[in-house]
């Protein structure tokens, strides 16, 4: 199964900072301006983000980009741009 284009949300760190803000999907998606839809959608693995989406749910959630999308650390670009070279 081919990974999903754009980047992937950490479920755990998406649950997390979800809680510490004492908000809801529903809440997160006004706030962020993110359908709740596409919020659902990353949350369960069926698509990744762009980064039209990375920056606002970081903003909304006041959490850095790179805990709530692993893929965008550079350690991991780096193996990626590794392993397709």
């Amino acid at each position: 199964m081919p990974r999903p284009r754009g980047h992937k949300l950490s479920q755990p760190a998406f649950d997390f900072a979800l809680n510490a803000a004492h908000t809801t999907i529903t809440d997160l998606a006004e706030i962020s301006g993110i359908p709740r839809a596409t919020i659902s959608a990353l949350r369960g693995g069926h698509h990744g983000a762009s980064q039209k989406i990375i920056g606002p749910m970081s903003d909304a959630l006041m959490c850095p980009a790179e805990v709530l999308f692993p893929t965008l650390m550079p350690a991991f670009v780096e193996a990626e741009t590794e392993v397709a070279a």
